[in-house]
């Protein structure tokens, strides 16, 4: 085939892996291209092209044994029977009824783990930790994992099993569509597709907010879990949203449909409330980035580490954007369109450019601050999101009555606090 086709097929593919965070990126010297991201999104991508060609689908007989044959290749020494028999046992304990689509997808998911840990590729982190430990798939999981060590050789680490237990809890039962549990493994895409109808609905453009797309990730799990099992929240902010953000909280109900049909029914109110809270918050982002917050470049002649300890010591006291920390050698091609303000360790007078420069010294005294904000920079309202409080507790201790300790938290701090509850 041509240059030009491949250059279309790549050019094809590195659009498609975006959806997945992922990137393909271009090594000098014919090193070739490399896949970049997340290792948890590379497992959705490889789950995913397993599944579909391990299917009839659409494809011809030549083309389903092609891609059968580089698959077998590449899982030659996993044993699939012993998986198989793995699988079961646990599905057993757990008192499931799983469909036979589901069944593959899960020995495909453990065959990739198994794979990936030989090869030293692991998850370093787990969305939903608390939620995932409490569940009976955790708990069986890791009472059983020594079977796979064992046989497989490899050391299954703490966020490798609460991964597979997440995706034991996205099975769906017998009777369900195969959809829910690709979407379950895929619920980042879910999350876009909200954020669309929400962005089309209220004139926004929040679909590339990364932090929006975690929260809501992170949140949307723990969400299904209860709303499946009938599991009322604890807390309750419906009536704050109504009455503050009332138009937010319509739009949000309404461009939760793909949620809707997903788990095929609506979630009650103080659910969608919170989920609310997460547009409301990136609305918030979005309008303080667009009127108020400064973008400041940091040059420096230090070392990385004291040059991160002063672009830290700023934004904990500013309502600052840092864009980038660099050397001076890079300042002269630096592009400085969206910079509105240059804070650095050297003497000022030694750099010449429009934009306003601050000299100031590696550790901020006072006079750096009264010269800081002379320039328009406000403080930092630091506030405190009390899930995040909660989680540093339960790291530590058993917490007994949630709400008295929330109550008890809330009137400490005196409005220091936000009930930002990511539950």
């Amino acid at each position: 085939i041509s240059r030009n086709t491949i250059k279309n097929e790549i050019s094809f593919f590195k659009k498609k892996l975006l959806d997945y965070d992922l990137k393909i990126i271009s090594i000098p010297r014919k090193k070739g291209l490399f896949l970049i991201g997340k290792e948890e999104n590379i497992r959705i991508v490889q789950l995913g092209l397993i599944s579909e060609y391990s299917s009839i689908g659409n494809y011809d007989a030549y083309e389903r044994e092609y891609f059968k044959e580089k698959i077998n290749f590449f899982f030659i020494n996993i044993d699939l029977v012993f998986i198989k028999k793995f699988l079961e046992m646990i599905i057993e304990k757990l008192e499931k009824i799983i469909s036979d689509e589901t069944e593959k997808i899960l020995i495909n998911y453990i065959m990739i783990m198994i794979f990936r840990i030989r090869n030293n590729k692991i998850i370093d982190e787990v969305q939903n930790e608390f939620f995932l430990k409490e569940s009976s798939e955790y708990s069986i999981l890791k009472e059983k994992i020594y079977i796979l060590e064992k046989k497989f050789n490899i050391n299954i680490n703490e966020n490798e099993i609460l991964k597979l237990s997440d995706y034991l809890l996205g099975c769906h039962n017998y009777n369900m569509d195969n959809y829910y549990y690709n979407n379950w493994i895929e619920i980042k895409i879910l999350i876009k597709n909200i954020i669309k109808i929400f962005d089309n609905e209220m004139n926004s453009n929040l679909i590339n907010d990364i932090e929006l797309i975690d929260g809501l990730s992170n949140h949307i799990k723990p969400l299904i879990h209860r709303v499946r099992n009938k599991i009322s929240l604890t807390y309750s902010i419906l009536s704050d949203i109504k009455e503050e953000f009332f138009n937010v909280f319509e739009i949000t109900k309404l461009s939760l449909k793909p949620l809707y049909d997903f788990i095929y029914m609506i979630p009650p109110e103080e659910e969608i409330a919170f989920v609310a809270l997460h547009f409301i918050s990136a609305l918030k982002r979005t309008n303080i980035e667009k009127n108020n917050t400064k973008r400041v470049l940091i040059v420096c002649s230090l070392g990385y580490g004291t040059s991160k300890l002063l672009c830290q010591e700023i934004e904990n006291k500013y309502d600052v954007n840092i864009v980038d920390i660099i050397p001076l050698n890079l300042l002269e091609k630096y592009n400085l369109n969206n910079i509105d303000l240059i804070i650095t360790t050297l003497n000022e007078s030694n750099i010449k450019f429009e934009i306003p420069i601050i000299s100031v010294s590696p550790i901020l005294n006072e006079e750096n601050f009264k010269l800081i904000e002379s320039y328009g920079i406000k403080d930092r309202n630091n506030k405190i999101i009390i899930s995040d409080l909660l989680d540093c507790i339960k790291k530590g201790a058993t917490i007994f009555d949630e709400n008295k300790l929330i109550n008890e938290l809330t009137i400490f701090f005196k409005g220091r606090v936000i009930t930002n509850l990511n539950i």
